[in-house]
């Protein structure tokens, strides 16, 4: 019997939302930044890790599918 869980790729226990496909979510001083993995783009510092996230995945759609 094994005790792991199954985690849905949204959220991540203890941690808030997951950092989307193709992005990081890093916290730094002025609050939360995410970089893009493919060519390093980075947002603008966010007041919490949700809001990062979020900005994260509006940048993934407005960049549409990738190849």
């Amino acid at each position: 019997m094994s005790d792991a869980r199954e985690v849905s790729g949204r959220e991540l226990p203890g941690h808030g939302p997951a950092d989307p496909d193709g992005y990081s979510v890093t916290e730094v001083a002025e609050g939360y930044v995410w970089i893009r993995r493919a060519d390093g783009g980075r947002s603008e510092p966010h007041p919490s890790r949700a809001q990062a996230v979020e900005s994260a995945e509006a940048d993934q759609r407005a960049r549409g599918p990738r190849p």
